[in-house]
């Protein structure tokens, strides 16, 4: 899906399409009479722009997305971090147990 640009505020506050999710959608929709193929001027053009109600749930998908990926980075950031500290203590307690002539 496309995203539009942001519209000025006039536009928000004024037009329907905008008021939930400020994010509008170009459609080129017409309604043709099957009688009348060949005259172009009895087309009727319907509107232009509608909302994209969908915006609202592809954002809320990605906000969930970011956010359990950052959950995980930091549960694997903690469980290393973890890891590393014990290793390093156990290196330590390994060297000052040499000095001391224990092992």
């Amino acid at each position: 899906m496309h995203r539009m640009p942001r519209m000025g505020n006039f536009r928000i506050e004024t037009k329907v399409d905008c008021k939930e999710t400020h994010n509008h959608q170009k459609i080129n929709c017409k309604f043709e009479d099957p009688k009348n193929e060949e005259d172009e001027e009895l087309k009727i053009l319907l509107p232009k722009y509608h909302s994209c109600a969908r915006v609202k749930a592809v954002e809320a998908r990605r906000y969930a997305h970011f956010l359990s990926t950052n959950v995980l980075l930091a549960f694997f950031s903690g469980v290393l971090m973890v890891w590393r500290k014990r290793k390093l203590a156990a290196a330590q307690y390994r060297r000052m147990a040499r000095r001391i002539g224990i092992a």
